[in-house]
């Protein structure tokens, strides 16, 4: 029978029970706790714990922490946020309510195997309940309103382009998922850690799919490299996940003289002692309100085993896909990395890194650059290496920082 089928089987039925759902992908299994007519609790494959539904519903973290520590059960846990006046009965109802949709919207067009066990223990006064009847008319008018779910996977991993920004309101659904893409999650960690609804992630998902700013992570996108840039062109925007956590996008530092560094992997005999200068110039930048951000072809956990290290006092962001390097036109050149002039950087950097210095991460070839972008985000000097260890010269940065242009100053 039909998921909505068999909770109208189950639910006439009178005292405690738990009502097992099972699917042809044993992945949609999912757990209710009946109470009579009701449903008391109800774990699945997207449904959140109820720590998180309560912090995406605006409880304070630490509320929560010493709610939890308080507690023996969901039910003391509940009962102390109520007692302090954290959260109402209304919306604990309303709260479980969602709960409910969001983790019975994916299996309605599917075919389930029912399950009852008798003789659940009935959770606490606290725990809500939800109208087993009103929920299958909630979940019957929006199968009427909606659409198929098809061939998505829970177990799907989406990826994005950091380069590619979605412009949406922080918050919304299309930034939410985008983010969630760029951290490599799959369906199931979107629907069970984003404060979306089973119907609207997955509307959300295709949506941005279907435009090109997410997909499969096992679909290869081949990143075609664009033009170079130059000065007086708008620095295309871009958000990386960093080292440390979080992330970082481009413009969010409008208002702030940026200094941007494509680097090549993380443990680069190259680029490791270049940014050893940089973090040294740091007391002559900073002041100026100058915002230094390095970007690496490396993954973030790469990251901590090379220029990690040095523990740098300015963003360090990963993009082992490169495809911020493609948008911002950098290349691979064999010349330019045999190039002699690279030597006694190179010779620095195995001082640096040791035998970690031959770890390529495929940016063996590749050329770095490094832009000066002003705090109205356009370019203000664009510098492509002509060889590994091409860099803009430090005493140039400075003087750009302290508001220098033009006159020879920055050639």
């Amino acid at each position: 029978m039909n998921m909505l089928a068999a909770l109208h089987h189950a639910a006439p039925d009178p005292g405690c029970r738990t009502l097992t759902l099972r699917f042809d992908d044993p992945a949609f299994t999912t757990t209710l706790a009946l109470d009579g007519p009701d449903v008391r609790g109800v774990q699945g494959p997207v449904t959140p714990p109820w720590s998180t539904t309560l912090l995406h519903h605006g409880v304070h973290p630490v509320v929560l922490l010493d709610a939890q520590q308080q507690a023996r059960t969901l039910d003391d846990a509940l009962g102390t946020l109520l007692r302090q006046g954290v959260v109402t009965s209304v919306d604990l109802a309303h709260l479980a309510r969602e709960r409910f949709l969001h983790a019975l919207l994916p299996l309605m067009h599917q075919r389930a195997e029912l399950h009852v066990t008798p003789g659940a223990r009935p959770p606490g006064e606290a725990v809500p309940r939800v109208s087993v009847q009103r929920g299958v008319e909630d979940l019957t008018r929006r199968r009427a309103l909606g659409r198929p779910d098809g061939a998505l996977s829970l177990t799907q991993a989406y990826a994005a382009s950091p380069a590619r920004v979605v412009e949406a309101p922080d918050g919304t659904p299309e930034a939410l998922v985008y983010r969630a893409a760029l951290q490599g999650w799959t369906l199931q960690d979107m629907a069970r850690r984003l404060p979306l609804r089973w119907d609207t992630l997955r509307d959300t998902v295709g949506q941005l799919s279907v435009t090109g700013e997410i997909w499969p992570q096992d679909v290869t996108r081949p990143g075609a490299v664009h033009a170079r840039l130059a000065a007086g062109q708008v620095a295309p925007d871009f958000v990386l996940p960093a080292l440390g956590g979080g992330d970082v996008r481009l413009s969010a530092l409008r208002g702030r003289r940026v200094w941007p560094s494509f680097n090549r992997q993380s443990t680069c005999a190259i680029c490791n002692p270049r940014h050893a200068a940089v973090i040294a110039v740091q007391s002559y930048l900073a002041p100026q309100g100058v915002q230094t951000v390095s970007i690496w072809g490396s993954t973030v956990a790469d990251l901590a085993l090379g220029i990690g290290r040095q523990r740098p006092p300015y963003p360090v962001l990963a993009d082992p896909d490169d495809h911020t390097y493609a948008r911002y036109g950098l290349t691979h050149s064999l010349r330019g990395t045999l190039d002699p002039r690279n030597l006694g950087t190179i010779l620095q950097g195995f001082a640096m890194m040791g035998a970690a210095a031959l770890k390529s991460d495929g940016e063996l070839l590749r050329m770095p650059a490094e832009f000066l972008i002003g705090p109205d985000g356009v370019i203000e000097r664009a510098h492509y290496a002509a060889f590994g260890a091409d860099f803009l010269p430090l005493e140039d940065v400075i003087a750009w920082s302290q508001g220098a242009t033009g006159g020879g100053v920055l050639p």
